[in-house]
């Protein structure tokens, strides 16, 4: 999971799409790396399953501006081969930005935390305020 921690994502937000991970089974596993304008691989905190006392463990680092554009090809040199990708976003993306995103052939699914009317180059897209 990529947890923008830009500036623009407020607390709130973060905290608030984190939480949305809970709804996936308690014996999913995987990874949440931290992103503003820069990837945050060296400080991804592994999660052994998807329930609050876990999720609490992410340290949010970074708060600068957006650019994560290279996470999709770059995620499996630095955490492993996964099933799908999150993407925890307020969607508010620079266009080449999401230009320089690769559709690596497996689900990713962008959570959106503002009302942000986002266009998600691949994948799905759920909004979580309309």
């Amino acid at each position: 999971c990529l947890l923008d921690t830009s500036g623009s994502m407020s607390k709130e937000d973060i905290a608030f799409g984190l939480s949305q991970l809970s709804s996936l089974d308690e014996r999913s596993e995987g990874t949440v790396v931290c992103a503003d304008s820069e990837i945050y691989w060296e400080k991804a905190t592994k999660i052994k399953k998807c329930n609050q006392e876990e999720l609490s463990k992410v340290k949010i680092c970074g708060r600068g501006g957006t650019v994560f554009g290279s996470f999709t090809s770059e995620y499996e040199k630095h955490i492993g081969v996964c099933d799908f990708l999150i993407i925890l976003t307020d969607g508010y993306l620079f266009d080449t930005d999401i230009a320089d995103m690769k559709n690596i052939g497996i689900d990713v699914i962008w959570i959106i935390t503002s009302g942000n009317d986002f266009k998600a180059p691949f994948g799905r897209v759920f909004n979580l305020k309309q």
